[in-house]
């Protein structure tokens, strides 16, 4: 048996990438004296044999083809896709003859995990206290692999410090929370997708004056110590400018008590001060004319 296998380079970079797939074909000869009947193919890893079996006379040959094969992350992390195979049938008798076995290597593409990460604020410079900022956290899988268990660590320590989270935190796919000051998001990315992170904040100016924000995303392929993990890191600054801002009152707010009259300045009279008066004046007038009287009477008697 001769074993061919064909490689359909969906990129054209000469070797084999998940998803693409492989042909295979096996060319089995009746190279001895007798009959062959019932000749199949015997091949753990392919599936659809056309045909499913043949009679062979002898010298006589038959080609076999299966269904494509499609390339698995699996292959690129062994570095290849390698296929073995047999065929067999029986000869008069019943006697079952087989055939050497016969193997064919396609090379696959290396296995590689990379992340593309980046965050965002906007806006991206100084802020005015009591502005609103929105934080954007991406990751790419530029890999070839798929990441199950990747994860992004978003600590918020010196951003909730001057200002408060705005609404919930949205992902585009996978879980996200928050817990405390860190943001946390788990999930599972494929080649070449994407998982967005988006969250606001309001400014309050009261702590430091800096928004000092720092995410992390990590990943590892459990059960594959060949392929290293793989940790990208991401940071924003902006720094906080104008009046602190307080923080919201929700507290009834008491009346303000009466201000005091200014040094110097009398008290507005009321209905007792003024009756007070003018007794002290009736009194003065009259003293005044009793003292009036007793000086007439004491010129009299001079």
């Amino acid at each position: 048996m001769v074993k061919r296998g064909e490689l359909v380079d969906a990129n054209g970079n000469g070797t084999a990438d998940a998803g693409e797939t492989i042909l295979f074909t096996f060319h089995v000869s009746n190279t001895g004296n007798v009959p062959v009947a019932g000749v199949a193919v015997q091949d753990s890893m392919l599936t659809g044999f056309n045909p499913v079996s043949s009679d062979l006379s002898v010298d006589e040959s038959v080609d076999f083809t299966a269904s494509p094969y499609v390339v698995l992350e699996s292959d690129l992390v062994a570095g290849q896709v390698v296929n073995h195979a047999t065929a067999s049938g029986s000869v008069a008798g019943g006697a079952r003859v087989t055939s050497p076995e016969a193997s064919v290597t396609v090379r696959a593409t290396p296995a590689r995990v990379t992340v593309g990460f980046a965050k965002v604020a906007a806006p991206s410079t100084a802020v005015a206290a009591g502005q609103h900022v929105t934080y954007t956290v991406t990751a790419t899988n530029t890999g070839n692999l798929t990441l199950p268990h990747a994860t992004i660590r978003d600590d918020l320590t010196d951003v909730v410090d001057d200002g408060q989270l705005t609404g919930a935190v949205t992902a585009s796919t996978g879980a996200a929370s928050v817990v405390g000051a860190v943001l946390r998001w788990s999930g599972s990315l494929a080649p070449g997708a994407t998982v967005t992170l988006t969250y606001g904040v309001v400014t309050g100016g009261n702590g430091n004056r800096r928004l000092v924000n720092s995410a992390t995303f990590d990943a590892a392929l459990t059960g594959v110590p060949t392929v290293p993990p793989v940790r990208a890191s991401a940071a924003t600054t902006n720094v906080v400018r104008g009046p602190a801002v307080p923080p919201p009152n929700t507290s009834p707010t008491p009346s303000p008590a009466p201000s005091p009259a200014p040094a110097g300045q009398p008290l507005p009279n009321t209905g007792a001060d003024l009756a007070r008066e003018v007794g002290l004046a009736a009194s003065l007038l009259l003293m005044g004319t009793l003292t009036l009287l007793v000086v007439r009477r004491r010129r009299e008697t001079d």
